[in-house]
């Protein structure tokens, strides 16, 4: 109880709630995944990851993850997780508002339009637009680059037995966590 209630009292979390933001939800799909792969139920670890498809790109450095740990009915569960909200979602919007709504991500992590600030990002994004003047394009692009570096120095890391292989689920799982940290393009206080 007092490690709940802890968790709950932290600025980010109660900031969150405030804010109406879905952080928690997606913090309890990240640890209930991890907590079933932990005992060994990668059917339903990735049916928890399912709501993770709120931030996909989040879902990068997991898919990248479980594809080394070779966790394939968890991959398989969270692919068809995610083909269901995918033409759900469309049935739901209809194409154009499908369409329109990468253009939407876009413009809302380079640009204060919607409230969002880049300067106040955690990541790659965040760190360019607080350390450097230059174009948001610019910037973006560089961001993603450093991601994908990102990503691909983890996949890389991973393959060795003294770094990814030699390591407990716990250490991959955070190591994991913090690559998704960086290479999420719109990564704010309450997503921590």
């Amino acid at each position: 109880r007092v490690i709940i209630f802890a968790f709950l009292a932290l600025i980010p979390v109660t900031f969150g709630l405030r804010q109406g933001q879905f952080s928690l939800i997606l913090e309890g799909s990240w640890s209930a995944a991890y907590l079933l792969l932990r005992d060994r139920r990668p059917g339903l670890a990735g049916v928890a990851l399912s709501p993770m498809l709120i931030k996909p790109e989040l879902l990068v450095p997991a898919v990248v993850f479980l594809a080394w740990r070779r966790e394939w009915r968890a991959l398989a569960t969270l692919s068809a997780c995610g083909l269901v909200a995918i033409v759900g979602s469309i049935a739901i919007v209809g194409i154009q508002s499908a369409i329109a709504y990468p253009h939407y991500l876009l413009e809302s992590t380079t640009w204060s339009n919607y409230g969002n600030t880049p300067a106040l990002m955690f990541g790659w994004n965040g760190l360019l637009a607080a350390s450097t003047s230059m174009g948001s394009a610019m910037r973006q692009m560089l961001a993603s680059v450093l991601g994908l570096a990102t990503l691909a120095v983890a996949a890389y890391l991973w393959r060795f037995a003294s770094v990814g292989r030699g390591r407990s689920l716990a250490e991959n799982w955070l190591a994991m966590s913090l690559v998704g940290m960086l290479i999420d393009q719109h990564f704010y206080f309450q997503d921590i």
